[in-house]
């Protein structure tokens, strides 16, 4: 009896489709769409097919066929949708678009992917099936381009705005239109309505593949949901190949590109890549002013996008998208001026006698002042870095890269050298190191910030002392200190190329960078520079000289002295030879001693 009652219940059920038309004397299959899913069939309320005059068995055998199969389709196509809005509604942002010719021919090709990837899903619902199921889908196509064929005669628009809106409302976007843009477009995509029914029925006879139903995704709208590459993507494409060449990636330097990514996404928001122009430059141009760039700033964030956007786009196409968005650059700004005798007095009198100032800050003021180095190198420094001599201390910069220990980093690689620190002109810097000397760092105060910058705050803080003692001169900054160094070491008429070095600067002579490169200079090399700088400061303070000073000048001294001997001599010898040839042409008797005649064959 249950068995029975279980028939009956499934037949009453596949008997609600079933519908007999006795003027016709045909059984014909009808069922309701769900609203949540009417979008996908055209806004169509009833699917109604023909099964013919067969047997009541043979009807429903169908109908339990084709209703089974609708179901998986009506339940594939909601969850599709409840996915898709779930994600709209958390990350989607809606696309603006303005209507022209290519975005209208690009609505047509997505419509017409949409509608391909319906009639796919209901082509591979009928594998296996009969014939006569496959008769079934050919009529409907041809009562589809028949009713498309209507509705193009009559140019009706409802069926235009009702695609319109399913496609903006599928894909998140909005066409800035008007009516006679409407009006123009309505044309073309009903001829596309009715040619791509006739390609459906092509399909079922095997005179077109399937694949051939959806155009090219590049054709469809600019939307990386369709295809190309998401901005989120341009970082790590970037990253990836740094990290495939081998070259380390710098964590600021990361975060820059990052920034500049997030900020062209804000611009084109679901865009792709591919599909950026020159508008949206010029709109992202306008953020960065707004947000307080100059013409710089803006012009080298523009440079990374370059870096960011070559893998994707063609470097004549980068070169027109770019050439017209530079921004004019302003005045050359001054480069920082070196302190003056004075102003270094000032700022070596304040240190010493702020109460504020701690104590680590004047001693790296000091060693900034007699080694024109930069913060981080000196707050990078380890005890294995000092090394104890007889006039002070022998200064090792070096990156782990070098030492094949520790976590520094220098900026460049010719950063890397061995300087000379004299002893007796700080004393308290001399305590400092002395007293430090078993510290793991040279500078244990300083922690590293999110960029691994040890000095990052003792360098602010020592700016902010400089920016309070000298506020009318912006060009005044604690990095003044090397050029302060460099200034003393050229009125101290050091060689040129220890200068270069002492500053940690590259080889700027061919022959200087293959034959004699400055990573050879020694602590011996620029302890010239050494002395010169010392000899200044202790000049500017006012201190006695000390004993190896005295040696240092004596000894340029006699250099000079020397120097100007050969001087005077050579000048002699010359007098010399040219007197000599005076007396040799008055001896002269006639032009054939000359050789000025032909001589005789």
């Amino acid at each position: 009896m249950l068995l029975e009652w279980v028939l009956k219940r499934e037949t009453h059920t596949v008997a609600k489709y079933l519908t007999y038309e006795k003027r016709r004397e045909r059984w014909v299959f009808q069922m309701r769409i769900p609203p949540n899913v009417r979008t996908e069939f055209d806004g169509k309320t009833t699917i109604r097919r023909h099964i013919g005059n067969v047997s009541y068995d043979d009807a429903v055998a169908r109908a339990t066929l084709w209703s089974t199969e609708l179901k998986e389709l009506f339940c594939k196509i909601a969850h599709t949708q409840n996915a898709s809005n779930r994600t709209k509604s958390a990350t989607w942002s809606v696309v603006h678009f303005e209507f022209n010719d290519d975005i209208a021919q690009r609505l047509i090709a997505t419509w017409r992917t949409t509608q391909a990837r319906m009639v796919t899903m209901q082509i591979e619902a009928l594998r296996g099936t009969s014939d006569h199921a496959w008769q079934e889908l050919a009529t409907r196509f041809h009562a589809h381009m028949t009713e498309a064929q209507d509705q193009m005669r009559q140019y009706d628009s409802g069926v235009v705005h009702a695609a319109l809106r399913r496609l903006e409302r599928e894909y998140a976007f909005r066409l800035s239109r008007s009516t006679t843009d409407l009006n123009r477009w309505a044309a073309d995509f009903h001829f596309a309505r009715v040619q791509f029914f006739s390609d459906c029925i092509k399909v079922l006879r095997q005179e077109m593949s399937i694949n051939e139903l959806a155009p090219r995704p590049t054709l469809q709208l600019p939307l990386a949901d369709l295809w190309g590459t998401p901005v989120e993507q341009l970082t790590d494409t970037w990253v990836e190949h740094r990290s495939t060449d081998g070259i380390p990636i710098n964590l600021k330097t990361l975060q820059k590109y990052a920034a500049i990514a997030s900020d062209l996404s804000s611009v084109i928001t679901r865009r792709a890549v591919e599909s950026l122009q020159q508008a949206d430059l010029i709109a992202l141009k306008r953020k960065w002013a707004l947000n307080g760039n100059g013409a710089g700033t803006i012009n080298g964030k523009l440079q990374m996008l370059k870096t960011l956007l070559r893998p994707y786009l063609a470097s004549d196409r980068i070169s027109v998208l770019f050439d017209r968005c530079r921004v004019k650059a302003p005045r050359k700004r001054v480069a920082r001026l070196p302190f003056t005798d004075s102003q270094l007095r000032r700022l070596i009198e304040a240190v010493n006698q702020s109460p504020q100032t701690r104590i680590a800050d004047r001693v790296l003021i000091y060693m900034l002042l007699l080694l024109g180095t930069r913060v981080e190198e000196i707050y990078q420094l380890t005890a294995k870095d000092v090394e104890t001599v007889e006039y002070g201390w022998i200064i090792r910069f070096a990156d782990n890269a070098q030492t094949g220990q520790g976590d520094s980093e220098l900026k460049n690689d010719e950063s890397a050298r061995r300087m000379p620190l004299l002893r007796g002109i700080f004393p308290e810097m001399d305590a400092w190191i002395d007293s430090h000397r078993s510290s793991e760092y040279l500078f244990p105060d300083g922690s590293a910030n999110k960029y691994g910058k040890r000095g990052d705050a003792a360098g602010k803080r020592i700016n902010g002392l400089v920016r309070k003692l000298f506020p009318d001169d912006r060009r005044l900054v604690l990095q003044s200190t090397r050029n302060t160094a460099g200034q003393v070491l050229r009125r101290g008429h050091v060689d040129p190329r220890i200068r270069q070095r002492f500053l940690g600067h590259a080889d700027s002579s061919l022959h200087d960078k293959h034959y004699d490169p400055g990573a050879l200079l020694d602590s011996d090399d620029f302890w010239s520079g050494s002395v010169a700088i010392a000899c200044h400061l202790m000049r500017v303070m006012g201190v006695e000289r000390l004993p190896w000073v005295d040696l240092h000048v004596h000894y340029n001294a006699n250099i000079a002295q020397d120097r100007s001997d050969m001087l005077k001599e050579s000048l002699w010898a010359r007098t010399k030879k040219e007197a000599a040839l005076d007396m040799q042409e008055s001896e002269i008797e006639s032009p054939a001693q000359l050789c000025l005649e032909p001589p005789p064959y």
